[in-house]
């Protein structure tokens, strides 16, 4: 057999081998993909019918409650502590654990070891059975069969690649074009031509804000809040409106937390959910369930009144227009006279707590202290964290109101109302 007859082989044979190659690793990735799918749901149906390594906390929540009793001055103490480990745990079972979570459950339980020291003459953590301290590691479900259906679509694509390099042929080699002279003589190559000029591009426009990635913040100016969770806020000149669901009252701030005004609100806002202010440069805006409120600051009158169809837990004013955000993401803009103008659903990591307009930006704080950044096109450019503008251990159900240089915030979890500015 000569040189000539194996090269027609090879070239006959290889492309299918590598082809049939291909399409085998991209099957054993799809298998892997079906299987990986069916294991963790199978993990996760499993895990909600048996204990796993968070149900300890629970059992010690429950006889922690049982213990005291209702009537117990450390009850509603107890019932905020559980309301945040409950939450953690429940992010933990279905996105599995991170170091902040594992920070995060170990200040609630340093706090309830704590109150059951103090109420029960024992820590929460031997309550739970478990030992003391109690460390947490959970590896992700998904670790294994999301690599095997990597290492199958990159082998696959890599061999389909190698196949596509036998049954495509190559460039054809390059050739210097070449214009004739005038006269018919010797042609010149079009290297030596001078190019024509060309008017240069547009600038391309750059962002009126820039912040990066990790940007740190500080706070300059802290004080209590004039009730328990505070929730929306505003800045006004010289005056800070803050919503307390629970009093039925806006209160008006100065700049030390001194009381100057009071407005009551004409529906109870008392219960689990939130109230949102915005000002329009006239009005006061205040928002809570399906109805939005405008108001008079001076008089503290309510000048209107209309329904929307979300459940707003914030709402802010971008110029023009208001914008309202339910805790599922759901973002709406009205006009003053009730009129809706557009609806969308924007993705943040946590139930919305409220939002603000920053220059172009929309900025929208969840329940768990991350800050999410979106552009007037509403996609997402960046995230921030506002561990250093809360009064407590972690950020957590956080009201903003950025008033052109500050970002003002209402710590429903501290009671402390804190303006914060950027580190140079």
């Amino acid at each position: 057999m000569g040189w000539s007859a194996i090269t027609a082989l090879r070239d006959t044979y290889v492309p299918i081998i590598l082809i049939a190659g291909g399409l085998f690793f991209l099957f054993l990735a799809l298998v892997n993909a079906v299987i990986g799918k069916v294991g963790v749901f199978a993990k996760r149906q499993v895990s909600t019918q048996q204990p796993d390594v968070y149900s300890p906390y629970e059992a010690g929540l429950r006889e922690l409650l049982g213990r005291i009793g209702q009537d117990h001055p450390g009850h509603s103490e107890a019932l905020v502590y559980q309301q945040r480990l409950i939450e953690n745990i429940t992010r933990c079972r279905r996105y599995g654990d991170n170091d902040m979570h594992r920070a995060e459950r170990a200040a609630i339980i340093d706090q309830l070891n704590k109150l059951t020291l103090s109420v029960l003459g024992m820590s929460f953590s031997e309550l739970c059975n478990l030992p003391v301290p109690v460390v947490v590691e959970q590896l992700p479900e998904r670790s294994r069969w999301r690599k095997w259906v990597g290492i199958g679509i990159i082998g696959g694509l890599l061999v389909l690649f190698g196949a596509l390099l036998y049954v495509v042929p190559g460039p054809p080699p390059e050739l210097t074009p070449i214009v004739a002279s005038p006269n018919g003589a010797t042609p010149i190559p079009t290297s030596n031509l001078t190019p024509i000029p060309t008017s240069p591009p547009e600038p391309t426009p750059t962002a009126a804000l820039v912040i990066p990635e990790g940007q740190e913040w500080k706070s300059v100016r802290s004080f209590p809040s004039p009730g328990a969770d505070p929730s929306g806020i505003v800045r006004v000149a010289d005056i800070l409106w803050v919503a307390v669901p629970c009093d039925d009252k806006v209160y008006g701030l100065n700049l030390e937390g001194g009381i100057e005004a009071e407005i009551e609100m004409p529906k109870p806002g008392c219960g689990p959910h939130e109230v949102g202010l915005a000002w329009d440069g006239k009005s006061l805006w205040g928002a809570w369930w399906d109805t939005v409120i405008q108001f008079d600051p001076d008089t503290g009158q309510a000048l209107a009144e209309f329904e929307v169809d979300l459940d707003v837990v914030a709402i802010t004013w971008d110029g023009s227009t208001l914008w309202m955000i339910d805790d599922d993401g759901n973002l709406a803009q009205y006009d003053r006279s009730g009129q809706r103008l557009r609806r969308l659903a924007v993705a943040v990591e946590g139930p919305p707590t409220s939002l603000t307009w920053v220059g172009r930006e929309l900025w929208v704080a969840d329940l768990y202290g991350e800050l999410t950044r979106f552009d007037r096109e509403f996609t997402k450019i960046g995230v921030l964290i506002l561990s250093q503008c809360t009064a407590g251990t972690f950020p957590y159900n956080l009201h903003i109101y950025w008033d052109g240089e500050s970002l003002w915030v209402a710590d429903a979890g501290q009671y402390r109302i804190l303006q914060c500015v950027l580190v140079d």
